[in-house]
């Protein structure tokens, strides 16, 4: 894969694209009002607090505004690789209403944008030509509610439209690296694997020294002692699913971490991903010592971050300074005449490294190798518990965690295995792909007619799927009876979770099923 500067790009708009939108428009609308029945709601309920389980949409309607792209870049990955990256942007007044039992409220105007990529590979050169697209964002989306009607439900549940936004943010999560949606075009196994079809490969490793920080908030402080006010500071950091932090420099606004701590190392799967930098209070004990938790925050994009590794590369200093946002501080909370409140700029110093791991650049991996990712990839088994792969609720089902042994527990995680959709079917007019959706809503106790209402089918349809489970367990349980040893079913995963490796010598894999 080549450098993303480096490769060749054309940059255009897509007015043609917008005007046949403007035609598409009303049955896009269609569609999107059964994803929000069929899958935006029951995602809601289970990121909402509790007393808002129940939660769905009484009427949803996104308005006459169009959805408009552009512009858009079309670039050569390799000779069987084109990238599609384009901006999208939608704003329009919305008529949304979200009820919850009791309480009910409005959503009136929503805007959206994001830069959506669309990976097209591998191209063949057989027919259908392209065996997989790949769709995600490399940043979170940025999405904006204007409510209506909410005082009423706030007074009963505060922080309500903090819940709803940050539940929101969490679904479309599901589609920024290095979460991914995939759909593959041919099923050949002799061109395309269903789990190269899955794989989105990573380009670089972003390696960080968290050097010093200054000016830092002073959590610990007590009455009479003016002059010292303190903190236990330590560095979070924050890409894709990855969450690393440092030590904790005890007792300090000005910490300097050790130069031999071992440096953060975070892979990238593409640079417009967002790194996220905390600088945390540690507030260790039973009893909670202080309530400022948050010293500073920044948020920048791996290209910015290495733009700027590379400015400093050219000082006498040769690190990084991040002025860090103390906004979210709290302010109220920290001694009159500390650094923050006097309006001192909290600043943080890193020296940034980036490894390439493109095609151009990568070389196999000896054993004093320092810095790479292992690809562990992740097909079909046969012989797992069904009562483990198939129980109820959210949290049931068998996933993969593998990290190697020595380094710090970050491991990456799998997906719930899945079975084939062959296994599933009831012959029902209800789509399989709903079945868990009415198992959840049930391990619930919701009445059946406001499960009907979700998965927008009809009560009747509802109670014929669960009588055919109760009839396909009791079938099962008999043939378990009979064979007197327990049922084990088939489970695919097709997709490929990547570990950093330190070093090649020493690094043992470990997996675990849980």
């Amino acid at each position: 894969m080549a450098d993303q500067d480096d490769m060749p790009m054309d940059i255009s708009t897509l007015a043609w694209v917008n005007s046949l939108l403007q035609s598409l428009w009303p049955k896009a609308n269609v569609a999107l009002m059964r994803f929000v029945h069929d899958q935006l709601t029951p995602k809601l309920q289970e990121a909402l607090p509790s007393p808002l389980k129940k939660v769905h949409f009484a009427k949803f309607t996104l308005g006459e505004g169009v959805p408009d792209f552009g512009p858009i870049e079309v670039a050569r990955v390799s000779d069987d690789h084109v990238q599609v990256e384009l901006e999208m942007r939608y704003t329009s007044g919305v008529s949304i209403l979200v009820s919850a039992g009791a309480v009910s409220f409005g959503i009136r105007h929503l805007s959206f944008s994001g830069r959506l990529c669309i990976s097209l590979k591998p191209l063949l050169e057989t027919w259908p030509v392209l065996g997989a697209i790949s769709l995600y964002f490399a940043s979170l989306p940025k999405v904006d509610l204007q409510f209506s009607g909410l005082a009423d439900a706030v007074a009963q549940f505060p922080g309500l439209a903090m819940a709803v936004q940050a539940a929101v943010d969490g679904l479309l999560e599901k589609l920024v690296l290095p979460n991914f949606k995939s759909f593959q075009f041919t099923h050949d196994e002799q061109i395309l694997t269903a789990t190269a079809a899955c794989t989105q490969e990573p380009i670089g490793i972003l390696r960080i020294h968290v050097l010093r920080a200054r000016h830092l908030a002073g959590a610990n402080w007590r009455m009479g002692a003016v002059d010292s006010f303190t903190s236990d500071p330590y560095c979070r950091l924050k890409l894709g699913g990855a969450i690393m932090k440092t030590s904790t420099v005890k007792g300090t606004t000005n910490p300097e971490w050790p130069t031999s701590e071992p440096s953060i190392d975070l892979i990238v799967h593409h640079q417009e991903q967002e790194l996220k930098l905390e600088v945390m209070d540690e507030d260790q004990g039973l009893l909670q010592r202080n309530f400022v938790g948050l010293l500073g925050h920044a948020t920048m994009s791996v290209r910015e971050i290495l733009r700027r590794g590379e400015q400093a590369a050219a000082t006498k200093t040769g690190c990084c300074m991040i002025t860090l946002d103390t906004s979210k501080v709290k302010t109220g909370l920290l001694h009159v005449d500390d650094p923050v409140n006097v309006g001192m700029a909290s600043e943080l110093d890193l020296a940034v490294e980036w490894l390439d791991l493109t095609s151009a650049a990568i070389e196999p991996m000896q054993a004093d190798t320092e810095g790479g990712v292992l690809m562990v990839e992740l097909h079909s088994g046969t012989g797992f518990p069904e009562e483990s792969a198939l129980g109820p609720g959210s949290k049931q089902g068998l996933r993969w965690k593998c990290w190697l042994a020595g380094d710090e527990p970050s491991p990456a995680e799998s997906s719930l295995g899945k079975l084939s959709q062959d296994e599933l079917d009831f012959g029902l007019p209800l789509p399989p792909c709903l079945y868990h959706t009415v198992d959840e809503l049930c391990h619930r106790g919701m009445p059946v007619q406001d499960i009907a209402d979700i998965v927008d089918t009809s009560p009747d349809v509802v109670q014929k799927y669960l009588l055919a489970k109760s009839e396909s367990a009791k079938k099962r349980a008999l043939r378990k009876l009979e064979a007197g040893e327990d049922r084990c079913v088939d489970l695919f995963w097709h997709e490929t979770l990547p570990s950093l490796v330190r070093r090649a010598g020493a690094a043992t894999l470990i997996m675990a099923l849980v």
